[in-house]
């Protein structure tokens, strides 16, 4: 499912939804019909009844790309973006961070970058000085939980792949691309540890979003891509 229109952003999504149903069945299908019809300048490219690694969709995605302004978006399917001024926030963010996402921790802990208490960011908690960003979940506007990490924007060294922005330029000229080893799991972070052997700075902006998903730790498939991680990196 592809827009043919040629705006300045692009949201890449993949999802398990059939194509004819993404608009109407997931939250970011909703949110993005709103956004459409309201005029944004955004162009939706999605990947509908996937079964692959998000990886692979997003690589796709950077590579087809022909703006070399255009400011790629990397979201999950069940997120609703609540934010009326994304547009704008999301302009300013990419010139101040190569990378931006909505929830950061500012200290890495690459080995195991999991902490029990907030698993469900996939962001290392230590204390509060060390994360910034905020987020709501649930799945139904009013009945949301909202956790506060810290303030935003920030300079962060771990960004969560529930929301990840670019623009193509910094992606090719850097060659930043995700690996397509992980499936789902861990693709947020080695981006991230990736960018940062690259130069990049990454950070955090104030963006509102609904994210109706829960984190899935602790799962055979959650072990299985963080011994690809630690492997990777000479670590396990």
């Amino acid at each position: 499912m592809n827009n043919s229109r040629s705006n300045k952003f692009k949201l890449i999504i993949a999802s398990r939804t059939i194509a004819n149903d993404f608009m109407t069945q997931t939250a970011l299908g909703r949110c993005a019909k709103n956004f459409l019809e309201a005029g944004y300048p955004f162009d939706l490219s999605v990947a509908a009844d996937n079964r692959e690694p998000l990886a692979c969709i997003y690589n796709r995605a950077i590579d087809a790309s022909d703006v070399e302004d255009e400011i790629l978006i990397f979201l999950h399917d069940d997120v609703y973006i609540t934010d009326l001024n994304w547009p704008e926030k999301l302009s300013a963010a990419v010139g101040v961070f190569d990378i931006v996402g909505i929830v950061g921790s500012k200290i890495s802990n690459e080995t195991t970058p999991i902490d029990a208490t907030q698993r469900d960011y996939g962001i290392v908690v230590k204390d509060s000085q060390q994360f910034s960003g905020r987020i709501a979940s649930g799945v139904t506007l009013g009945h949301e939980k909202i956790t506060v990490f810290g303030d935003a924007p920030a300079a962060c060294s771990l960004l969560d792949g529930v929301f990840l922005a670019s623009t193509r330029r910094v992606l090719l000229k850097s060659g930043l691309r995700f690996d397509e080893r992980f499936q789902f799991h861990f693709y947020d972070v080695d981006f991230c540890r990736q960018a940062r052997m690259r130069q990049l700075t990454l950070g955090t902006w104030p963006i509102s979003l609904l994210h109706g998903g829960v984190g899935n730790f602790d799962s055979p498939e959650w072990h299985r891509q963080h011994e690809i991680y630690l492997s990777k990196y000479g670590e396990s």
